[in-house]
Formats: structure tokens, sequence, C-alpha cells
């Protein structure tokens, strides 16, 4: 999406203020800007909040909400596996008052409430949430606050690939902690673009500006957490480059196969080249 005509504010890292830092990454005339310090890259000037939400409200997202929502066996590999974490702590999924944000298309609510949790989930996008509903799950549209769910807590809450989404990430993991019970989970995945060498970031072939609008490294998450008022209790990193040298060698065969002329010339991938970070927080 190239930058709209209407007005953009500026804005800087989320988590130190400070603004005006190098350019990291261009795309379609977005600038990603780094701040080496946090471990933050974000996008400034940016969309209003009221923008940002409209895109995810009428899914107009680079990507939209269903696709990334992971179904299949591999989606219900990766339910069960972060279910398996929630219930580590809280003594079993039987029960478990679990919030989602971000749902999509509803795979890792679906398993959750088959195994026996009480679920619920916040998403913007009127259609999808509306799917699920009629699938038996409560579902809410507005972003969380303090009136969510009639101010109810959870036992844990769940996200990815949301992270780099939120307009205000400090705020709104300030929120998830004030609706967690005492002794409340929060799992979440998100990429960490910022831990990638600068000179590698050209083999990311598509950052998705302006639809995501930070990049946090392991270093900005763990700063993140301490801000808004979570213990972090585990952080696991994992690659993504099986994945990410497939699409590359595909995307040069392509090429080949085109005629393109620097076809021979580009690297597949690194390993360095990208990856996720999977963390744990308590919460209150």
């Amino acid at each position: 999406t190239e930058p709209p005509c209407l007005p953009l504010e500026e804005t800087g890292c989320p988590l130190c203020g400070r603004r005006e830092h190098p350019i990291a990454i261009e795309e379609r005339g977005w600038l990603g800007r780094r701040c080496s310090e946090c471990a933050v890259i974000y996008i400034s000037p940016r969309p209003p909040r009221e923008a940002t939400l409209a895109t995810y409200q009428h899914d107009t997202a680079e990507t939209n909400a269903f696709d990334l929502s992971e179904g299949g066996v591999a989606g219900t590999l990766h339910a069960r596996r972060v279910l398996r974490l929630a219930a580590r702590h809280h003594g079993g999924v039987l029960g478990l008052r679990l919030l989602e944000i971000g749902p999509g298309a509803g795979f890792f609510l679906s398993e959750a409430h088959r195994q026996g949790a009480l679920v619920a989930g916040i998403e913007p996008n009127a259609i999808l949430a509306e799917r699920l509903r009629q699938a038996g799950m409560e579902i809410e549209e507005h972003p969380l606050d303090a009136t969510s769910f009639a101010g109810r807590s959870f036992d844990a809450v769940f996200h990815r690939d949301v992270l780099s989404h939120l307009h205000d990430p400090v705020g709104d993991l300030r929120a998830i902690h004030q609706c967690l019970a005492d002794s409340g989970l929060l799992i979440f995945e998100t990429g960490n673009v910022p831990d990638v060498l600068p000179e590698q970031l050209r083999w990311i072939p598509d950052f998705q500006y302006p639809d995501h609008l930070y990049f946090f490294g392991e270093a900005g998450v763990r700063r993140l957490l301490t801000q808004t008022g979570f213990e972090l209790i585990s952080l696991e990193r994992f690659t993504l480059v099986p994945e990410a040298r497939t699409a590359a060698l595909m995307r040069r065969c392509m090429q080949v196969a085109r005629g393109g002329a620097d076809a021979r010339d580009r690297p597949a991938a690194s390993p360095a080249a990208t990856g996720r970070t999977a963390g744990q927080a308590r919460g209150p």
C-alpha cells in the first residue's frame, strides 16, 4: 500500500520516545527507523490510529485475517503446544479463562474450546467476529480496555503476529496486564526483524508496510514487558530459515525462467535473515 493522501503522524520509538532515528527499511514510500538502543524498528510517519483500526475492520491489510490464521494439522499442533504452556501454569486447560487478541478465523480458539477452555476473543473484523460468534465463542470487536468483557479477568492471553500491528504497544500490553488474573499468563509470538543484520534485511522480500508499525528484537521484547509490568518467564527464538530459503529459491527459479538479468547473482537466503521470538510473561 502506498502512503495515502491523508494526514500522517510523526512518531518515535515506543519504548524510549526518541525520534529521528536512521532509516533501516524503505518500502513503497514508507520508512522504518531503527532505534538500536531499544532494539525496535518503527514506521514514521505512520497512519493515524483511526486508519490503522479501519484497515482491520474492513480487512484491507496486505494479508487478510483469514490467511493469517493457521489451520490444518500445523495449526492444531501449534495450538496444542500453546495450550500445554498455559496448562502448565494453570493446572490444566479445562476451565481455563482464555482470551485471544486477533483470532482471525478462530482455529486456535476452536482447539482451546474443544479442550474445555472458556474462550473469548478480540477480533476487529466484523465478518470474522460474527462467524466466531455463530460458532459459540464470545467475541468483541473493540480494542481491549477496562470495559471489555464487562471488566472480568482472564487466566491467559494469547496473541500471534499481532504485536507489530498494535498502534500503541505499550498501552495495549498494559491493558492486557490489567485484564489478567493474579499470576495470569501472556503468551505471544512475533517476528524479531531488528535482530537481523542490516545488510541482510534485503533478503526479506516484503515487510508489509504500513500494516506492520513496529518490529521488536529480543532486547526490545524484554524491555517492553518490563515497562508494562510483566515478569518474563521464558523467551524462545526459532528460525524461519527453511521457509525463507524455499521461498527465495522459488522466486529465483521464477526469475531464471523469465530471463531475469540479476537472477544468478542474488543470494537465496541467509540463516540470520529472518526469525521469530516467542515469549511467556506473568502478569500481576
